[in-house]
């Protein structure tokens, strides 16, 4: 099977039945992103203890992209250190941008390597990304625009 196809039925699978979709009231780390172009609205949630992430879940509005996306990075988050999660957002964004990055860091999020195939929607794949680093760095809200 094609990266395309894979692409589109992990899109389809994470859109229709998310991972980790829920509203966090554990969390000791929040932020909101939006993505003003497409009307995305994703909070990212994380429970953090001595610098590793023990839950990561997301709720929001979103495009079939952006949702898909959350609901990978919050599986691939659950255990990992803060710097790994800061890694694993700069290997996310070298993958859209087609820079060298580690496949087999990034876990199944290098599924949603054909987005870079479509620069318009580049900002919906990496919004909840964006909004992990800045609930690890305490901003409540980013914008994407």
């Amino acid at each position: 099977m094609v990266l395309d196809q894979l692409y589109q039925q992990a899109v389809l699978a994470h859109n229709r039945e998310p991972k980790n979709a829920f509203v966090m009231t554990t969390a000791t780390h929040s932020a909101l992103g939006n993505n003003a172009l497409c009307s995305d609205a994703l909070q990212v949630y994380l429970e953090v203890f001595d610098d590793e992430i023990m839950r990561a879940s997301f709720s929001g509005d979103a495009c079939a992209i952006a949702t898909a996306s959350a609901s990978i990075m919050t599986e691939w988050l659950n255990g990992r250190s803060t710097d790994e999660a800061r890694a694993g957002a700069v290997a996310f964004e070298n993958m859209l941008f087609g820079r060298p990055f580690d496949r087999d860091f990034i876990g199944e999020s290098v599924l949603l390597q054909a987005v870079a195939s479509f620069p318009s929607r580049i900002k919906s794949a990496s919004l909840c990304w964006h909004a992990m680093i800045a609930a690890l760095d305490g901003v409540a809200e980013i914008s994407t625009e």
